[in-house]
């Protein structure tokens, strides 16, 4: 995606959607491009019988994975090692997008990586004077394709894609794109479908994955 409206303001537009009571916010997402880009290239364990149930144990949890400050995402598959900028919601009231073509923007009103819930991300497919950016190539990503997210202190986080969506722009089911408590998940967001000068482009990619490690 190009740069964002004329004056370089944030990727995505917010919309109005219900999602006030995930972000404290009252809405969300529109990727707009308005710069033509460069040529396309617990559980109980069951005890034997004969046993008292009062010596039942409880079946260990697994460890409380680490919460991480996201300092750069990777994409084994695409070739990305992106770093990551903290953006958030600017005084036009829209999502803030990455300053540069090949950085991924982590919005912290989402989720921590790490916490249980959907950090969500968001990057560049393509960019004014430089061409293909740092998701231009996101649409190739299949279920089972992974990619690792690397905290500020080294530790990683590793996910695994599960699904991917491709929606017309007027149709984004924004309240599911940021749908908290499924899990520790991140979603990743860019732009898709054709291109117009007056419109930008008509579709959005959206990925999912579920952290494995």
């Amino acid at each position: 995606m190009p740069t964002l409206v004329r004056t370089h303001r944030a990727v995505f537009a917010l919309v109005g959607v219900a999602v006030a009571a995930i972000l404290a916010v009252s809405g969300w997402l529109m990727m707009s491009a308005h710069a033509r880009p460069q040529p396309r290239p617990a559980h109980v364990a069951a005890m034997p019988s004969g046993l008292p149930s009062a010596a039942a144990t409880a079946t260990p949890a697994p460890s409380t994975p680490p919460v991480i400050q996201p300092q750069q995402l990777t994409i084994p598959r695409l070739g990305v090692q992106a770093p990551i900028e903290n953006k958030g919601i600017d005084s036009h009231n829209q999502m803030e997008a990455p300053d540069k073509p090949f950085d991924v923007a982590w919005y912290p009103f989402t989720s921590r990586p790490g916490s249980g819930g959907n950090a969500v991300f968001a990057g560049h497919k393509d960019f004014a004077g430089v061409g293909p950016a740092v998701f231009w190539k996101l649409g190739q990503l299949g279920p089972g394709d992974t990619i690792q997210v690397t905290g500020a202190d080294q530790t990683q986080l590793q996910y695994e894609v599960t699904q991917t969506w491709d929606y017309t722009l007027s149709n984004i089911p924004m309240a599911s794109v940021l749908a908290q408590g499924n899990g520790d998940q991140l979603t990743l967001i860019t732009c898709a479908g054709s291109y117009s000068r007056a419109a930008g482009y008509d579709h959005r990619l959206v990925v999912r994955a579920r952290r494995i490690a």
